[in-house]
């Protein structure tokens, strides 16, 4: 027969010394918590946040792709305004009016910059308001005086022409007189271009090439806008949306 006594007071010993001995990852999960929190304490210590100056941003401007434009809607814009027996030039409807009452003869207005361009690329949108078909208007290049110019003009009846006036005589040059071509608006708006580069001159109407020629006599000037009449009077022509730009 075996004597428990002795055998249980030997198993509740042990149980004892392990209850009092100290469990060593117990003591390293603790001391590693204390580091972290520690550590996180010191990383959210508050620091001074420093002071952003705000930079202004530059303004973009673009440049603008011509040298000079008018649409005439300011009528304080420096253009021509006068009446006499012969011509009528105005501001009329948000365009530029030239009125030619006199037969055989024309009229022009100069741009009010006084500029002498070179090598130009000159559009204007033009329309007839009242008179014949036998007329002319368009662009004066290189205009250094009324005795010397290049004129690239059409006529309402369907013809253009590029000439000029050297000391006062007049010179056809894509030919002698106004030829027929076609794509040219009786009574509706036209678009009219005035190329004036070296010596190659070049008119346009609605995109199309109506006249070309070659000459040397200007080299630059100033520009207009040049409205006349046939063997009958009474051409009067609306002009707008002006633009001199490079050639």
């Amino acid at each position: 027969m075996i004597k428990k006594g002795p055998l249980l007071f030997a198993i509740v010993l042990l149980i004892l010394v392990s209850l009092s001995c100290t469990n060593p990852l117990t003591t390293y999960f603790s001391t590693q918590t204390a580091l972290m929190e520690t550590a996180t304490a010191a990383m959210w210590t508050p620091t001074s946040t420093p002071t952003v100056t705000p930079t202004n941003t530059p303004t973009f401007t673009p440049t603008p792709d011509y040298l000079y434009f008018e649409d005439f809607e300011d009528e304080d814009s420096g253009w021509v305004v006068s009446e006499t027996t012969d011509v009528l030039r105005e501001y009329s409807d948000g365009g530029y009016r030239i009125m030619v009452k006199t037969e055989s003869i024309f009229g022009w207005s100069l741009i009010p910059d006084k500029e002498n361009y070179s090598d130009v690329r000159i559009e204007v949108e033009a329309v007839r308001l009242d008179g014949p078909d036998v007329n002319d208007f368009g662009i004066l290049c290189r205009y250094q005086d009324s005795n010397n110019f290049y004129a690239l003009e059409v006529e309402s009846a369907g013809k253009a022409l590029i000439y000029k006036f050297e000391d006062g005589d007049y010179v056809g040059l894509s030919a002698d007189h106004f030829e027929d071509v076609d794509g040219i608006n009786s009574d509706d708006w036209n678009k009219i271009v005035a190329v004036c580069n070296g010596e190659n001159l070049e008119l346009y109407v609605n995109d199309n090439l109506v006249a070309s020629a070659s000459d040397s006599s200007f080299s630059d000037g100033q520009v207009a806008l040049v409205a006349g009449n046939g063997d009958l009077g009474g051409a009067d022509i609306l002009f707008d949306n002006l633009y001199v730009r490079a050639a």
